[in-house]
């Protein structure tokens, strides 16, 4: 399993599995679900996934289940130096939350 450290973070290509990490600061805005996955290791990420997608979604640790995302950046404007990394997730099949 890929962790979630400062390298993942300056190389985002590969999945990363958000099991065992916990889910916090839930909002909802239209479609966009935005929340924070935080690992144990203290590093945490920005996620963003459709609401459709997301089914039980909820503030706990994820204990199991398939639940995957890809670190990207978000870019406003043409500074480079301003891009901040998120987290979109790609797969979430049987995720359990508690």
């Amino acid at each position: 399993m890929v962790e979630l450290d400062s390298e993942r973070l300056r190389y985002p290509n590969d999945y990363l599995s958000l099991v065992g990490m916990e889910i916090s600061a839930l909002k909802k805005n239209s479609d966009l679900v935005e929340f924070t996955a935080a690992a144990g290791n203290g590093f945490s990420i920005k996620c963003l996934g459709r609401e459709e997608q997301l089914k039980g979604l909820k503030e706990g640790v994820i204990s199991e289940g398939d639940a995957e995302g890809i670190i990207k950046f978000q870019l406003e404007g043409k500074n480079l130096s301003e891009a901040r990394p998120f987290m979109k997730i790609e797969t979430w099949d049987n995720v359990v939350i508690k």
